[in-house]
């Protein structure tokens, strides 16, 4: 998997938004998006958007995983965004309830 990321400006705050480049999310990757996601934090970024544009596949251990960096973010004291989820991932979200909990662009 790689990462990539950018500094957008949404509603007057400096978002760093993190494009994941792999086509499923699971442990196998988890390690890397924790890292990156702790390492911004550590540099005092609060703000995070995750595109999951090219993830087409997420199971259970993929979603513990965006579960522990929304915690993070959280306690850090800023927000997680989510955007461009496919249409079998937005379906996912909407059966485990989770689409109540993340806020989905």
């Amino acid at each position: 998997m790689q990462i990539s990321s950018e500094i957008l400006n949404v509603d007057n705050r400096d978002f760093v938004c993190v494009m994941l480049n792999d086509e499923i999310l699971t442990l196998v990757n988890q390690n890397l998006i924790k890292e990156f996601i702790s390492g911004e934090i550590g540099k005092g970024s609060k703000y995070f958007i995750l595109d999951l544009k090219e993830v087409n596949t997420i199971n259970s251990s993929g979603l513990g995983i965006l579960i522990s960096i929304l915690n993070k973010v959280k306690e850090s004291g800023g927000i997680l965004k989510i955007r461009n989820l496919s249409d079998r991932i937005k379906q996912i979200f909407s059966i485990t309830r989770l689409n109540l909990i993340f806020e989905i662009d």
